[in-house]
C-alpha cells in the first residue's frame, strides 16, 4: 500500500481489531522516512497479516509498545521489522498460542535493539522464534520456558548477536542429556515431534 514511499513521516492510525490474510503485508516496506510505527490494536490475526510491515524501514525508532493478540497466526509478525536499523524497543509481545514461523525474523538486523521482550510461550511451533532476533545488540537472552522444542523452534535465534555474553536457560534441555545447549539453535535440529511441520513442507 505504501512500499517505497520513501518521504512518508507519518503512518496513518490503523483501528481494526480483526485483521485478514495477509492484509498489512508489506505495507510500510522501505518507508525510508518513517520512524513511528502506528498502535495497532489487532487481537484477531490470520496467516501472513503483518508479514514484512515495516521490511527495511531504516529510520524507524519506535514501534508499537504493545502487540495484544494472546493467540497468534502462521507468520503473522515475520519478519515484521526486518532491518530496522535504529529501532530501540520491541513491543511488549504477550501471547501464549504461538504458530508456525510466527516470529520469524521479527527484529533480524534490529542493530540499535538492546533489549528483548519477554517470550512468556510454554508450548512453541515450528520456526516460531527461528531468526527472531539476529545480528541485533541484544545484551541478554530472554527467558525461554518451553519444555517442548518443535522442530527448529530456535534456529538461528541469537545468530550474529555479537554482544550476547551467554545463553539462555533451555528446561527443555534437561530432557536431552549430553546435548550440546548450542545445537538446540542450529537450523537443522530436530524437534521433538516434528511430524506436524513435516506434513504440510
Amino acid at each position: 500500500m505504501f512500499s517505497n514511499c520513501h518521504a512518508l513521516t507519518t503512518a496513518p492510525r490503523l483501528p481494526a481489531t480483526e485483521l485478514k490474510e495477509a492484509c498489512y503485508d508489506g505495507m510500510f516496506m522501505y518507508c525510508g522516512s518513517l520512524t513511528a510505527a502506528p498502535n495497532l490494536p489487532a487481537t484477531k490475526l490470520a496467516y501472513g497479516s503483518c508479514m514484512g510491515m515495516f521490511y527495511g524501514c531504516r529510520e524507524l525508532t519506535a514501534a508499537p509498545a504493545r502487540l495484544p493478540a494472546t493467540k497468534l497466526a502462521e507468520r503473522c509478525y515475520d519478519k515484521m521489522f526486518y532491518d530496522c536499523e535504529k529501532l530501540t524497543a520491541a513491543p511488549e509481545l504477550p501471547a501464549t498460542e504461538l504458530a508456525k514461523d510466527c516470529y520469524f525474523g521479527m527484529f533480524h538486523g534490529c542493530a540499535a535493539l538492546t533489549v528483548a521482550p519477554k517470550l512468556p510461550a510454554s508450548k512453541l511451533a515450528p520456526r516460531c522464534y527461528a531468526m527472531m532476533f539476529s545480528r541485533t545488540a541484544l545484551t541478554a537472552a530472554p527467558e525461554l520456558p518451553a519444555t517442548e522444542l518443535p522442530k527448529g523452534c530456535y534456529a538461528q535465534m541469537f545468530y550474529g548477536c555479537e554482544k550476547l555474553t551467554a545463553a539462555p536457560t533451555i528446561p527443555a534441555a534437561a530432557k536431552r542429556p549430553g546435548v550440546d545447549v548450542d545445537k538446540i539453535f542450529d537450523p537443522d535440529f530436530v524437534g521433538d515431534d516434528d511430524s506436524e511441520d513435516d506434513a504440510d513442507e
